[in-house]
């Protein structure tokens, strides 16, 4: 139900914005803020693993913590820094491998 609200409220204010634009020729921070907020919280109903810092426990996935796709995925925390690789081959849910700054 919510995510069907989020969607209706999105569609909204793009379409607020855009008619405030082509009216007044600039863009409103308010309601770009407002549409910014809503579509984190689609993201948010739309994603489907969760992955989280081993140190701080911040969400990884969803803070565009992602450094790099190789044999391991690689991911920097946004919070501490921390840099930490994740196998997602080996078994039905990521593996923490190593620290890289231990």
């Amino acid at each position: 139900m919510f995510k069907l609200y989020y969607k209706f409220k999105i569609w909204r204010l793009k379409q607020d914005i855009d008619y405030y634009t082509y009216t007044t020729g600039q863009i409103p921070t308010q309601k770009q803020k407002e549409l910014n907020h809503y579509m984190r919280k689609l993201n948010h109903y739309n994603q489907k693993l969760f992955l989280y810092c081993p140190l701080c426990w911040n969400e990884l996935i969803g803070s565009d913590s992602f450094v790099s796709n190789e044999e391991l995925v690689t991911y920097k925390c946004s919070k501490c820094l921390l840099v930490s690789r994740w196998n997602f081959d080996i078994a039905p849910v990521p593996v923490l491998i190593k620290d890289v700054n231990n």
